[in-house]
């Protein structure tokens, strides 16, 4: 159980990125008197019910085709991260009514947020070597 707790508290912390510095250099372009605990109570609080809404989300779509398929589980979650969104995801969106429309709006998302990290990285880059 003490196992199970330190991997999800090492997932919130890769999550969140602390020591990596990104979040050191957007944190400089607060206001001076800004409530730091606040803000950090509220980025550990929004991330972890996303993670958990996610959760649920996946675990649900992994449960429903595990029973529709006759396979356990464990074989469905043994493979990669890529197999998970690019093969479970898709075919129990299949299933859903406008299920083209859902997946397009998954796939969007992940490409949003995948540009949008690299732009925190650049702002990061930007900030600690040029500055």
């Amino acid at each position: 159980m003490n196992q199970m707790w330190s991997a999800a508290a090492e997932q919130v912390l890769f999550e969140i990125g602390v020591g990596v510095g990104a979040l050191f250099s957007l944190a400089a372009y607060s206001r001076f008197r800004n409530n730091v605990y606040r803000d950090a109570a509220l980025l550990i609080t929004i991330n972890a019910l996303t993670s958990t809404l996610a959760s649920m989300v996946l675990f649900s779509f992994l449960g429903l085709l595990a029973i529709s398929s006759g396979q356990e589980i464990s074989t469905l979650i043994s493979h990669d991260h890529s197999y998970i969104i690019f093969t479970v995801i898709p075919s129990m969106t299949s299933l859903m009514r406008w299920g083209p429309l859902w997946m397009s709006i998954l796939y969007g998302t992940i490409v949003f947020t995948a540009i949008d990290a690299e732009f925190l990285w650049y702002r990061f880059i930007v900030t600690d070597y040029l500055l």
